[in-house]
């Protein structure tokens, strides 16, 4: 197994990383023993024969009706709910093309490509970091709420106010900040201090961004990494209760989406949620993207925004603007 990556900031891991691998339903670290640090040149814009949704539009918003009930009810307060696009492809591509691509067009992100060899990989470029640590200092992320960039300074600007001071997007926001403080907190020798609530822009989205900061009491990075994953931000609220519903109604298994990825040594860590990913299998490619629903979200918006999201690959997939 091979990996690429390349942190938000634009950095490699130190030489002595042990990278590792984590799937969205099974705890277990997945070793990863073999570090590309040069990708090759950027491909053409990739060919589709054909694309195919699941959920379709239809099955869609039959699902987000039903998430919406179920909050009505007050049995949940969030549910992160995704959908898998199909792309089938004229022939095999090369993933580290790919994140070279990505690598080159999709800032704010962290890019990262897998190699599972046999013509499987994951490549993507994602927005959300779990949770950083130098030494016994932690910073941990909150991300959640989303608007499209727009064409001109003042209409992105505008953008993001809207984000910034939209009811729905803020309350949804707030589930994943106090989990955050939560979560952190026994790891902790005081109480962890949230930042303020600022805009984190990448080539394609936006989204409400915090980070919570504190001291540890002692290093486990695999306890924190349980502890912490998965987080609001990519499940729901309350926790156990939105996995079962996605278990019980997302019509597809998320495997390695909204997984983890990172490396640690004795002295840092690095970990990032894999998400806007794309999973390779041959010729055939699977996007994800996944947008948290909670009261007053509509179905039709929500699955612009997973289009918005998916964007990020529109420099590698012709079906894609």
């Amino acid at each position: 197994m091979k990996i690429y990556w390349r942190s938000k900031e634009g950095s490699a891991a130190p030489k002595n990383a042990q990278f590792y691998l984590r799937t969205f339903s099974n705890s277990a670290l997945i070793p990863i023993n073999e570090v590309i640090s040069e990708l090759p040149q950027q491909s053409e814009r990739l060919a589709v024969l054909s694309r195919t949704d699941l959920p379709d539009i239809n099955r869609w918003i039959k699902l987000i009706d039903q998430t919406l009930l179920e909050i009505e009810s007050g049995r949940l307060e969030k549910v992160v709910i995704a959908r898998e696009t199909t792309l089938s492809l004229p022939h095999a591509p090369n993933p580290f093309e790919i994140a070279a691509k990505l690598s080159a067009h999709a800032v704010g992100t962290a890019i990262f490509c897998i190699d599972f060899g046999n013509g499987k990989s994951i490549v993507g470029a994602t927005p959300e970091r779990l949770y950083q640590r130098d030494q016994f200092s932690i910073q941990a992320e909150a991300l959640a709420g989303t608007r499209k960039r727009a064409a001109t300074v003042s209409e992105d600007k505008c953008f993001g106010d809207e984000l910034l001071n939209s009811e729905k997007e803020r309350r949804e926001f707030e589930i994943v900040k106090t989990y955050l403080t939560y979560f952190l907190a026994p790891f902790c020798n005081n109480a962890p201090q949230l930042g303020d609530t600022r805009i984190h822009r990448t080539s394609t989205v936006q989204h409400l961004h915090a980070v919570a900061t504190g001291t540890l009491q002692l290093i486990d990075d695999g306890k924190m990494l349980n502890s912490f994953h998965p987080s609001p931000a990519l499940s729901g609220w309350p926790k156990e209760e939105a996995l079962e519903w996605i278990k019980q109604n997302e019509p597809f298994e998320r495997g390695y989406y909204c997984g983890a990825v990172g490396w640690q040594t004795d002295v840092a860590s690095d970990w990032a949620a894999l998400i806007r990913c794309c999973y390779i299998d041959g010729t055939i490619a699977k996007l994800y993207a996944g947008t948290g629903i909670v009261k007053g979200s509509d179905a039709n918006k929500e699955w612009d925004e997973l289009e918005s999201k998916l964007s990020v690959f529109k420099e590698v997939f012709s079906c894609l603007s």
